[in-house]
């Protein structure tokens, strides 16, 4: 299986053709609503808005440049940078392979996920403290992978989302791909592997011409959460998976599915994923105590080069309590925001307004948009 076909379809999310809405209204309940402010973070030199890892942690907003091997940090009380550091390719502290994904976490420690099945523990300089290879042997025999792209790490084990080996994986049965893990853990000392969620058949449904890579974050107590690009979240905790629905009442009930085969034509795969409603992703907010499941949409699903570098025009946020109950919904201006890039503050939420259509972007800098609790 070609990871390069995985980072792909990872990238963009979501297959689909479209789908009616359905009738459901938007839900009264806003929990938190549009402020005037924006603030800035110059970007460093040679950046651009897009294709940026982002992260939320603590003080701090990270982002990782995948183009540059670059990570930069900027404070969020006085948004200026704190760091920069560029990632070697080469020498002792050489990362082999590509970055896939990176993390920090509680203690500031700065992990890197390689597509060589390496992971890296480095410091604020960029030296090597620590390199861990994986041992793919034992789930490669049972047919599938894991996703270096997407990862955390929880007392010393290592969770990410599980895909088939298999890439055209409509040629599975439904009860064959239902056998397959799609979260799996890897204890980064003694190296053993765990499955411990499985794809859900209703989930699943009977057409898999459709996208169903997940996205995994981690929850306030440490949970794991499944996010899929529809229907609902699922949570493990404790060796318990729990499904539960965190929906946007514009979205139909109904997962967007394809009439033709998928992985027939790429160009037809890429229109699709561009006009796709689909749930991108779903992040704890620690400071404003609140989860925010981020989906994306568009009113209009015709026209447009299905190949170009596409910002969807519209996002909506889905509000979610610690308990995972829904209290409530915002969608964002129209070509003024950028759901892939969110964090919290004590003032309340921040989301990007860097679009490609919005006449305010600044080339100079990152922009964020507050939104305040009501």
């Amino acid at each position: 299986m070609a990871r390069s076909n995985y980072l792909l379809l990872f990238t963009f999310l979501a297959f689909a053709c479209s789908n009616p809405k359905s009738d459901e209204v938007n839900v009264s309940n806003e929990p938190f609503e549009l402020a005037e402010k924006v603030i800035s973070f110059e970007l460093p030199e040679g950046w651009g808005h897009f294709n940026l890892g982002m992260k939320n942690q603590g003080n701090h907003v990270y982002f990782y440049n995948y183009s540059l091997s670059s990570l930069v940090a900027f404070d969020k009380a006085s948004h200026q940078m704190s760091f920069l550091i560029h990632i070697d390719k080469e020498g002792p502290n050489g990362i082999s392979g590509q970055v896939s994904d990176y993390l920090i976490d509680a203690e500031d420690n700065i992990w890197l996920s390689s597509s060589n099945r390496h992971l890296y523990k480095v410091d604020r300089e960029g030296k090597i403290i620590e390199d861990i290879t994986f041992d793919s042997s034992s789930f490669v025999e049972e047919n599938f992978d894991f996703i270096s792209y997407n990862f955390q790490i929880i007392d010393g084990k290592y969770y990410t989302a599980a895909f088939p080996m298999v890439f055209q994986y409509n040629s599975l049965s439904i009860d064959e791909l239902s056998a397959i893990p799609n979260l799996v853990s890897y204890d980064l000392e003694n190296h053993e592997i765990e499955k411990l969620s499985f794809y859900d058949k209703t989930y699943l449904g009977s057409n898999l011409n459709k996208f169903i890579m997940p996205f995994i974050n981690k929850g306030k107590n440490n949970e794991i959460i499944i996010n899929h690009n529809y229907k609902d979240i699922y949570v493990y905790k404790n060796n318990e998976v729990n499904k539960l629905a965190a929906s946007f009442s514009k979205f139909s009930p109904e997962p967007p599915v394809s009439d033709r085969d998928i992985f027939e034509d790429m160009d037809e795969i890429m229109r699709l994923i561009n006009y796709t409603d689909s749930y991108e992703s779903i992040h704890f907010l620690p400071q404003q105590n609140t989860y925010v499941r981020v989906a994306k949409f568009e009113d209009e699903v015709e026209g447009g080069d299905a190949m170009r570098q596409y910002v969807p025009s519209r996002w909506a946020f889905i509000f979610l309590d610690e308990q995972f109950a829904k209290t409530g919904e915002l969608i964002l201006p129209e070509n003024e925001a950028n759901g892939n890039y969110v964090f919290d503050s004590e003032e309340g939420i921040w989301f990007s307004v860097d679009h490609p259509d919005n006449p305010g972007l600044d080339e100079e800098k990152l922009q964020f948009r507050l939104l305040k609790a009501k």
